[in-house]
């Protein structure tokens, strides 16, 4: 289900991306591990933990890292200075390189808003600002970039604790061992050795939604300034993507994923993959898979001064093989068949869009730019996919490896409006003759009845200090899955994206009030609020599944659902 269409039409009124002001820093500070943009809810550099900035010119061209303590100021040139009232202080490098720059900053660092220089060669970079905070925790993740599956390692046995994925799932009960930094400060000579022990702050960890018994919480025993957080797996939690953040205070992590199954076998809601092809995948062979897909988004705006509505409607297809490393990993498939959503019944926040390493790509190309270690190798298809139904054929067209199809309503690319294509009923999708290494195929799909979003009139803001509970109808609720997503933004940062995921019969998902607060409070440009609210469901279940010539597994889907402007407060 591709919520993130609306993304679309939500860009359309953002102010334009600042620009870089010098060639030096370019990016940062941040979390090392959460890479939280400033703007956003939960940012900050915490006292004590690792922070990452990022530019051209900024160290050696080869990596240099510290290998022993005590740590020191300078490395392979480079140093920094982070200056807090009357205050300076230097941060202890980690690594210095051209692009980027990993240092520890001083626990005793007053907290509060500073700037931040860094010297090499002999030239030192203007000032760039750092808030300066008690607490900020970050997850690293196995994409190195804070989204996705985290790292998380499961605890079997003290010389047995495999970093979790979807075949090594955790199971409920067990204890897995969360690696970030920020959790705060330590008192002793950090830059002298690892200060092991457990940190008095008040932190809670959040899997799937629901507290988890914390066994440590404290630096590691391996890195300056990384943390460990060891927690217990609650009971009733299970999927191959349940949502993982940690609260530290008033702040609240970055979203990472973990999978739990609770026999302690693979996990069992992947989006595309059956049981046949986990066998296949756990022989060494790859996996030729694909996903078909039409839209539908109405989006509205009633902020009392203004009242408009629009439809979009468009088409998506994507064939793309994988190697067993990237499907063991998970990275590859979070990032392209859920597009960071997690399993069934629990709720995540992340990055409405990213950066060129973790893609949450626009609906023009939804493939395209994976991760570079893991880049999946997408199909020839043939040159257009064809879409048949009562009012006639709409074509999609292979662009980058994927294919997409305006199929009526707004096209905000071309800014027309057209007659809109999908109206319940039967469907045939097909290649004609094919591609190089998908053959031709046709598959039928239902396009429902369309859901109803019962308190759609009651939401004109959402308070982020409160729950918020979304309730639906479905005309097909066993056959269905339901997706509520938001988007608020503010300021010049990307925006942060709410996404819920539930089976259509349960007929409402609750938000806590703590989960809200990650969001941005949204800006209002010329009179229109900078956030998004919205239903989707979409086709589930096996029926869902089609067969072509060179493809193992593949899906094909209807998304269907309403989305409204509004604030989060």
């Amino acid at each position: 289900m591709r919520w993130y269409s609306v993304l679309v039409l939500f860009c359309m009124v953002r102010i334009a991306p600042s620009q870089f002001d010098s060639p030096w820093i370019t990016e940062g500070p941040f979390n090392a591990a959460s890479y939280t943009p400033a703007e956003w809810p939960g940012s900050g550099v915490a006292q004590g933990s690792v922070f990452i900035v990022k530019g051209f010119n900024l160290g050696p061209s080869r990596l240099v890292t510290a290998s022993s303590f005590p740590l020191q100021d300078e490395l392979g040139g480079t140093s920094l200075e982070v200056t807090v009232g009357e205050t300076k202080v230097k941060p202890y490098l980690i690594y210095s390189s051209y692009g980027q720059v990993a240092a520890l900053l001083p626990s005793g660092t007053p907290p509060g808003e500073g700037s931040l220089t860094l010297s090499y060669g002999g030239k030192t970079t203007s000032a760039v600002s750092i808030h300066v905070v008690r607490n900020s925790f970050g997850i690293f993740s196995v994409n190195q970039a804070g989204t996705g599956p985290g790292s998380i390692q499961n605890v079997n046995s003290e010389t047995d604790r495999p970093v979790n994925a979807l075949f090594r799932p955790a199971r409920q009960n067990q204890a897995v061992i969360v690696w970030g930094t920020g959790l705060g400060p330590v008192t002793g000579d950090e830059q002298a050795g690892l200060l092991v022990g457990d940190l008095p702050y008040a932190v809670e960890v959040f899997v799937g939604g629901r507290p988890a018994s914390i066994l440590y919480k404290g630096r590691s025993g391996c890195c300056a300034g990384i943390d460990q957080i060891a927690v217990e797996v609650p009971q009733g939690v299970e999927g191959c993507y349940v949502p993982v953040a940690v609260k530290v205070g008033d702040s609240v992590s970055n979203f990472v994923t973990i999978a739990v199954a609770a026999d302690g076998a693979e996990c069992r809601d992947l989006p595309v993959l059956r049981a046949e092809d986990l066998a296949r995948v756990k022989q060494g062979q790859s996996l030729n898979l694909a996903r078909l897909e039409l839209m539908r988004i109405e989006l509205e705006v009633d902020t009392g001064s203004m009242s408009a509505e629009a439809v979009m409607e468009a088409g998506f297809g994507a064939f793309v093989r994988y190697r067993p490393y990237e499907l063991m990993r998970g990275t590859d498939i979070q990032s392209y068949w859920r597009a960071g959503a997690p399993s069934p019944g629990y709720c995540a926040v992340v990055p409405a869009t990213s950066n060129e390493d973790v893609p949450l790509p626009l609906y023009e190309d939804p493939y395209s730019n994976g991760p570079a270690a893991l880049r999946a190798v997408r199909l020839d298809a043939g040159p257009q996919l064809y879409l048949s139904g009562r009012n006639g054929i709409k074509t999609f067209t292979r662009s980058n490896g994927a294919y997409f199809g305006f199929l009526g309503g707004l096209d905000p690319y071309e800014e027309r409006l057209s007659p809109t294509y999908l109206d319940p009923g039967e469907y045939a999708l097909d290649n004609r003759e094919g591609g190089a290494e998908v053959g031709a195929f046709t598959t039928s799909l239902t396009v429902p009845e369309r859901p109803v979003w019962l308190n759609r009139q009651d939401l004109r803001e959402v308070d982020r200090s409160a729950d918020l509970t979304i309730s639906w109808r479905s005309p097909n609720p066993e056959k269905e899955q339901v997706t509520v997503f938001a988007l608020s933004a503010s300021g010049e940062s990307l925006p942060t994206a709410l996404l819920c995921t539930q089976d259509a019969t349960a007929g409402q998902i609750t938000v806590p009030a703590w989960m809200l607060s990650a969001m941005q409070v949204s800006e209002t440009y010329e009179g229109l609020p900078l956030g998004v609210l919205g239903v989707m469901s979409s086709t589930a279940g096996p029926g869902s599944f089609f067969t072509a010539p060179g493809i193992d597994a593949g899906v094909v889907q209807v998304a269907q659902g309403r989305a409204r402007y509004l604030a989060f407060r």
